[in-house]
């Protein structure tokens, strides 16, 4: 009876540690980090495809302060019509933060959405993100969602 056992949960455990490595794997390769500043000023749409995109602010544009976030994204993106936006600079500090809305989040289609920002640069800051983050009110991090786009001010 051993002999069955002992390989059926090494099988199971391999094939659990495969799964949770495939489900990391594409989330992560979905998103963006902090760390993909670049000197490039080429003006960019940034997505996650079939979850959400943004129509403004493009990649690498010059933005200033109230600063419009609009887009399109699938209703489950937002809990309660709501998800959260932040002005964060490159080495992570947040300058400015608020919440996105969208009307019909009751769906899985896409459904527009927008977001004011209110955000103060200090001086010697030239470059920050656009962090939307998929709301995720259970707190799990494998509900964690992020698109960053990277901004110059």
């Amino acid at each position: 009876m051993k002999k069955i056992i002992i390989p059926f949960l090494i099988l199971i455990t391999l094939l659990a540690g495969s799964f949770y490595l495939y489900v990391v794997k594409s989330r992560d390769s979905q998103e963006n980090t902090i760390s993909d500043i670049s000197d490039n000023t080429r003006q960019v749409s940034y997505q996650i495809p079939d979850l959400i995109i943004v129509k403004e602010p493009m990649g690498n544009s010059v933005v200033k302060s109230p600063l419009v976030v609009s887009g399109e994204a699938r209703g489950l993106w937002f809990f309660e019509g709501s998800a959260p936006v932040r002005i964060v600079l490159a080495d992570g500090s947040i300058i400015g933060s608020s919440n996105l809305t969208a009307g019909e989040w009751m769906t899985e289609e896409f459904v527009p959405y927008s977001g004011t920002v209110e955000f103060v640069v200090p001086l010697d800051a030239d470059r920050g993100f656009v962090v939307i983050n998929r709301a995720n009110p259970s707190g799990l991090p494998e509900n964690d969602q992020r698109l960053s786009i990277p901004v110059r001010f």
